[in-house]
């Protein structure tokens, strides 16, 4: 960690001061919630649960400094004797080095960073969250990856790194990212160019990673365009340690149904697929989260009563023959307070008679086909 300190303290030290000094104004916001989630099947039930309180601090320095800051307190239990936290070992060390504590009473500081504000050039110093990308579920493009869409509970994991946002002649937006991992060791650099059209983005980018006994590179592009209906075209180029082609193709339209609703629908390749997923693990810095080689992408969303919405999402595997449906029902009548319920169905088809999440690994590829059923809600303040 001594590493990753006088990395950013470098860091820090290459942002230019202002010259005019300001008080201090520090603007601080969160939310407090609680999760219950069962799962029963035929030969085994139980139920998670958990409260988790997320306050977030930011303070203005200057007219071009803003320090922000996010930590969590959460409390959780699992019910079943055999379950085991994949971030924390019995002994109660965690795996991460942002969580400290019990396992079933964890604190995380999930975000720490300095942003500098320029006319053509806005830095961010420190842990921070990293993500783009047009595709459902999957985005090729995106070297920080993380499934989130049936956990939608969870926070975006917090990445050490440096960004800096350039702008370029002729409207171009350049980022440059270099992050740590968790030794602070540099581990990943990234570029990434975005250029807006009348009715088309355009976004290259390159990866390279520094890894010890994980090198890698890889290279993408994301297209997203209108034509009375929204679409994208969002892919990548392995060429380190492996050579393997990703690509998501999707469209959705917007209907005036209720107060409206969107429907979309995604086509994903993944060659990686044709690789041996435990030796790509371990060699792979970019390894992609899906474990499908063709798969599909149904997206429902409705909005109806001002305060009520529908999202519905439907994963198909084409090669496993199997997949997932999950049903949100959001309700956010109350100016603080807002409540959801989830129902996650795997499914097959064919002869198949198990099913697993996408990407869940060993722990979900055995589950049978009972459903998840989630409850939870969040007051914001």
């Amino acid at each position: 960690m001594k590493r990753a300190a006088f990395f950013f303290i470098s860091a820090i030290g290459l942002i230019p001061q202002p010259g005019q000094a300001q008080d201090t104004q520090v603007d601080s916001y969160g939310y407090a919630e609680t999760t219950v989630m069962s799962f029963v099947a035929e030969e085994d039930a139980w139920a998670y649960m958990h409260a988790r309180y997320r306050p977030t601090f930011e303070a203005t320095l200057n007219d071009r400094l803003v320090l922000s800051s996010s930590f969590s307190l959460t409390g959780r239990h699992h019910t079943s004797q055999d379950f085991f936290w994949t971030d924390c070992a019995p002994d109660q060390t965690c795996f991460f080095p942002s969580r400290f504590g019990h396992e079933n009473g964890l604190f995380e500081l999930e975000r720490f960073f300095l942003d500098y504000y320029g006319e053509q050039t806005d830095i961010r110093v420190g842990r921070q969250a990293l993500f783009w990308g047009s595709g459902l579920l999957w985005n090729p493009t995106n070297p920080f990856r993380q499934l989130l869409a049936f956990s939608p509970w969870e926070n975006r994991s917090g990445i050490d790194a440096v960004r800096v946002n350039w702008a370029w002649p002729w409207e171009v937006d350049s980022t440059w990212i270099l992050s740590l991992d968790q030794d602070g060791n540099l581990a990943k650099g990234v570029v990434r160019l975005q250029k807006q059209f009348v009715d088309l983005d355009v976004a290259l980018m390159g990866a390279l990673s520094t890894l010890e006994n994980k090198e890698g590179s890889y290279v993408g592009f994301d297209l997203k365009g209108n034509l009375g209906l929204t679409y994208w075209v969002e892919g990548a180029v392995h060429l380190e340690p492996e050579e393997y082609n990703e690509l998501v193709v999707g469209i959705d339209y917007s209907f005036d149904v209720l107060d409206t609703w969107v429907l979309a629908l995604q086509y994903s390749y993944n060659e990686a697929a044709d690789l041996d997923p435990m030796a790509l693990y371990l060699t792979d810095p970019f390894m992609p989260l899906a474990t499908d080689k063709n798969s599909w992408v149904l997206s429902s969303g409705l909005n109806f009563m001002e305060d009520w919405s529908l999202q519905s999402l439907l994963y198909t595997s084409v090669d496993n023959e199997a997949g997932v449906a999950m049903n949100t029902l959001s309700w956010a009548g109350a100016d603080a307070f807002s409540a959801q319920m989830a129902w996650i169905q795997p499914y097959t088809f064919g002869d198949k008679e198990e099913a697993a999440l996408p990407g869940g690994g060993a722990a979900l590829e055995t589950a049978d086909l009972s459903a998840f059923v989630m409850l939870w809600g969040r007051w914001n303040y």
